[in-house]
């Protein structure tokens, strides 16, 4: 019965000791693709007969991104007025095609947006949505600690001989 303990003491400590993980030099072959997370960048498409516009938010920073309809060329130096709740801004175009402006609210929730568009001889008007997020809380990630579990594993089987010789000492004595 004493050994018995004993035993169990030893491999509950061993089940305890944290596993080997492979390390540099093993190689299981080509690593899975990373699936693309729902956390995107806020978004909104909008189009006409002569435009489509691409809006994506970064923090404050709006980059819209104008083609023709129907070549889906970029559209240069055009005129983008936008309007976005009591704010009148136009912005500036950073490269062929591509429009940049700084939002002033960005607070969470459904932020209506009318464009107005002005490229050589066609003119045209564009609303859109923009869904803001609310922020999200940082995430705890809490790193495992294999250290007291590995402790504990080694707790486990000392305290399993301590009790084994304990219980052998009472039956010498009685």
């Amino acid at each position: 019965m004493n050994i018995v303990l004993f035993l169990l003491g030893v491999l509950s400590g061993l089940s305890l000791i944290p596993p080997a993980f492979a390390h540099e030099g093993h190689d299981h072959g080509d690593a899975p693709k990373p699936v693309p997370v729902a956390d995107a960048a806020p978004r909104f498409e909008t189009a006409s007969e002569a435009f489509e516009l691409v809006g994506v938010l970064h923090g404050r920073a709006l980059t819209l991104y104008l083609d023709d309809y129907a070549s889906n060329a970029p559209v240069e130096k055009a005129t983008l007025e936008v309007e976005a709740g009591k704010q009148k801004m136009q912005a500036k175009e950073s490269e062929p095609g591509v429009y940049f402006l700084e939002l002033t609210d960005t607070k969470p929730g459904r932020l209506g947006l009318v464009f107005t568009i002005q490229a050589g001889e066609s003119v045209d008007l564009l609303t859109a949505n923009l869904e803001i997020p609310a922020p999200k809380a940082a995430a705890k990630t809490a790193a495992f600690d294999w250290r007291r579990l590995g402790w504990a594993g080694l707790a486990l089987p000392v305290l399993g001989v301590w009790v084994w010789r304990r219980r052998s000492r009472r039956k010498q004595h009685d």
